[in-house]
Formats: C-alpha cells, structure tokens, sequence
C-alpha cells in the first residue's frame, strides 16, 4: 500500500459523499498518513475492502474524528 495523506484520502471519498469544508482545512495541515498512524491505515484498508460502500458518510465521520 502506498502511503496516504488524510487530506489526500478525505478528497478521494469526498466524490461519494460530503466533506465540511473546515474538515478539509484541517486536514491539509495535518501530519496524519497511514504510515504514522495505525487507525487511519486500517480504516483506508477497509474502505479499500469495500467495508464502506453502503455508508461513505461513517467513514468520513470516523476520519475526521482523528484530526480532533
């Protein structure tokens, strides 16, 4: 897996559903990829999986709680 930035990952799930812009402000500062962090590679590996399909909108949630 090649190494994705929160901001980078943010965009590519924004084309499924909605993304506050102030999300995506805070998260083009944000240091956060899946190489230094463990819960955003997984929640990246399940998206990659398909575990995600049916609900973009939870995963967005549960991606931008880890820049809180």
């Amino acid at each position: 897996m090649r190494k994705e930035t929160i901001s980078g990952f943010l965009n590519e799930i924004g084309t499924y559903t909605s993304i506050d812009e102030s999300v995506m402000v805070e998260a083009k500062s944000s240091k956060i990829t899946t190489a230094n962090n463990r819960e955003f590679k997984d929640l990246v590996l399940s998206w990659i999986d398909g575990a995600y399909d049916e609900d973009p909108e939870s995963l967005a949630w549960e991606v931008s709680n880890l820049l809180n």
